[in-house]
């Protein structure tokens, strides 16, 4: 080892360009043994040095140490004198150094005299300095921007290092739009797990962030920890309590979440019976008993709403003649215009384009219900069977839509007349609705039937067509229905 003391007495070249004639040799060594240098992908100085020292020969390792040596004698000596090089001047001396190597073996064909004082740009004749210039402007290029990006690389540009500088900014900075950046650049980071945290940790309704943590790592670090981050700070954590019971009933959460969603199932059935009491009969209070018990014991939150519908309708000429004989004779007794020539098909002008509608206000009267009494995230009423589970709760809604009749005599159909702006159209054939509906719970007797024959108002005003006319006779009878609903459950024929 050169003492850095008695070294620097005599030494002239700074130690960028020492650092830059120990990375031209290190090269030209790798060159000369063959040392493969590509698989490394962004190669640094301190890989570039292991790869090629152990693989030298000890005639190069003993230079490559006295270049070393040499490099930490100057950088001492620099260090004690205060001197400190510009970036720009740093960059020129290292280039200045690593052309060196090639000029030294242009002169002597070897290596062996590049840990010494000598300039070798000086011994060169004229003859050959503008070869040697030529050279110098390619090696310049190709070594300038390869030293470029081992050492800027090795210090900033590195994707392990970009990682680090982005996971530090958002420890402390912790801001969505960081661990956005942060899941888009890095998808298989070392610290994507934690981003995703952050993002349940300082969100205001980390539902979604922990449902998108537990969809990419459902079996992840930090899955019990993200979900009592979102259960404790909401005040509403049912979504997240369900799904936690849902996928991991299992879990070290699962007895701490359950007790909670048994909690909330028995405050609210409490308050539910707490406003019927005395209200509905005990019919309808056994069958909501049992099925709150079952929905609760089963982690069930769906009841699915079964809706048959029949239409069964006769147009006029499929009465027998005598019956409408008779109800023509009633109307032009009563001087109203004969019922023949003036009546429109019921079977033509009566569409099921509006059974969405029908089922709609049926769907509504039921979970309007359940909304009322139950939180909706507790309870929600579906008509698409896909959308609830093998094991829902089924109230069977089932319909015949069918001719009206005289109330006196049940041979003759009712008759409506369609007027427009108190002007005569024409002669409507009435319509009834048969309703009946079932709410069963799985295993259980408890049950409960409402049947109705579901007539329309005795007038509907504002009808803007014939098929409007049916359309609002149905639904008219739909929401009688829906008032019984109501009734049977709240002891209320209404929600209001």
């Amino acid at each position: 080892m050169i003492n850095p003391k008695l070294h620097l007495m005599s030494t002239s070249i700074l130690s960028p360009r020492w650092k830059g004639r120990l990375i031209g040799s290190l090269f030209s060594i790798a060159s000369q043994n063959h040392i493969d240098l590509q698989s490394e992908g962004n190669l640094t100085f301190g890989n570039l040095l292991n790869k090629v020292l152990p693989n030298a020969s000890p005639e190069d390792q003993k230079l490559i140490n006295l270049l070393i040596d040499r490099f930490n004698a100057a950088h001492t000596a620099e260090m004690a004198a205060g001197r400190a090089f510009a970036p720009e001047e740093d960059q020129r001396l290292v280039n200045q150094g690593i052309a060196e190597v090639k000029l030294c073996i242009q002169l002597y064909g070897n290596l062996q005299r590049i840990d010494t004082e000598e300039d070798f740009a000086a011994t060169k004749d004229e003859r050959h300095r503008q070869e040697i210039k030529r050279n110098q402007r390619k090696l310049f290029t190709f070594l300038g921007i390869l030293s470029a990006v081992v050492l800027a690389a090795f210090i900033y540009n590195l994707p392990v290092f970009r990682e680090m500088r982005l996971y530090s900014k958002i420890e402390k900075e912790r801001s969505y739009d960081l661990t956005s950046k942060y899941r888009i650049e890095f998808p298989d980071g070392k610290h994507i797990e934690e981003v995703y945290l952050i993002e349940v940790e300082e969100t205001g309704d980390p539902t979604q962030p922990v449902r998108d943590y537990v969809a990419r790592f459902p079996k992840g670090k930090y899955v019990d920890r993200a979900y009592l981050t979102g259960v404790g700070k909401m005040d509403n954590p049912l979504d997240l309590l369900k799904d936690y019971m849902e996928h991991y009933p299992q879990g070290n959460n699962a007895q701490l979440f359950g007790a909670k969603l048994d909690s909330i199932w028995d405050k609210e059935t409490k308050c539910y019976f707490d406003s019927v009491h005395n209200k509905i009969n005990p019919e309808a209070e056994a069958y909501m008993m049992a099925l709150l018990q079952y929905m609760k014991q089963h982690r069930v939150y769906t009841v699915y709403l079964d809706l048959k519908a029949n239409v069964s309708l006769k147009d006029l000429n499929e009465f027998p003649s005598s019956s409408i004989d008779e109800v023509d004779h009633i109307l032009t007794t009563f001087g109203e215009k004969p019922l023949r020539p003036n009546i429109l098909s019921l079977k033509q002008n009566f569409t099921e384009t509006d059974r969405d509608a029908l089922y709609k206000t049926l769907q509504q009267s039921v979970d309007g219900f359940f909304g009322k009494y139950f939180d909706t995230k507790l309870v929600t009423v579906v008509t698409d069977r896909s959308q609830a589970p093998d094991n829902a709760p089924v109230i069977e809604i089932a319909y015949t839509v069918k001719n009206q009749m005289v109330p006196y005599n049940k041979s003759l159909p009712n008759i409506w007349v369609y007027k427009v702006n108190n002007m005569f159209r024409s002669y409507l054939l009435g319509i009834v609705v048969n309703i009946e509906a079932r709410f069963t719970v799985p295993g259980s007797k408890a049950k409960l039937t409402i049947k109705e024959t579901g007539e329309p108002e005795s007038e509907i005003n504002h009808i803007s067509s014939i098929e409007d006319g049916y359309r609002r006779m149905t639904l008219s009878c739909f929401e009688k229905f829906s008032g019984m609903i109501h009734k049977a459950l709240t002891g209320k024929s209404s929600l209001d």
